[in-house]
């Protein structure tokens, strides 16, 4: 266990290395109703900003969000993001929530508030953005479903107005 945080006190990071050990052994898979257990286990003095079948994510209400695993493939899609953004290009990584500490089942990412809009042009930056990864060998599976939907949830606008991808977890090297 981490047992130090710039932004986590210990008692927080007690909390989530009991959680994390609690999935491991019990081998959680994704769910939609595993992020409530979740939250009631963890007890962390944060308003939830989002969840899904993997992972729960927290405002600290300081400009940064907490993602904490609640499953096994949450600690997958945790692991990729922190190799994800330590490990592509510049060019890439400027395009990715920047990622500013993380321990075993959960990373601290810079919060994202403006959404992307919903225009042309946005769909343009995405299916250039999505081709611009594909090029560098990593497949951006959340920027576009199986169906062709943009996932507009998974992206926003930085302060600077730029396109930044709020979540690469489920990425995938191809090299």
């Amino acid at each position: 266990m981490r047992s130090r945080s710039k932004y986590l006190n210990l008692s927080n990071l007690k909390a989530i290395h009991a959680w994390i050990k609690k999935l491991e052994q019990r081998k959680y898979k994704p769910k939609k109703s595993l992020w409530e257990k979740a939250h009631k286990k963890l007890k962390l003095p944060y308003p939830i900003v989002g969840h899904g079948k993997k992972r729960l994510v927290y405002d600290l209400k300081n400009g940064l969000v907490l993602k904490v695993a609640i499953s096994v493939n949450g600690n997958e899609n945790n692991r990729t993001e922190v190799d994800l953004y330590q490990n592509v290009p510049s060019k890439l990584k400027k395009h990715l929530a920047k990622v500013k500490e993380y321990g075993h089942g959960w990373l601290i990412m810079k919060k994202i508030e403006k959404a992307l809009p919903r225009t042309k042009q946005s769909v343009l930056v995405v299916k250039e953005l999505q081709r611009k990864f594909k090029k560098c060998k990593i497949d951006p599976v959340d920027l576009i479903s199986k169906n062709k939907k943009i996932r507009w949830n998974n992206m926003g606008l930085n302060k600077r107005g730029k396109f930044v991808i709020l979540d690469y977890g489920n990425f995938i090297m191809t090299r």
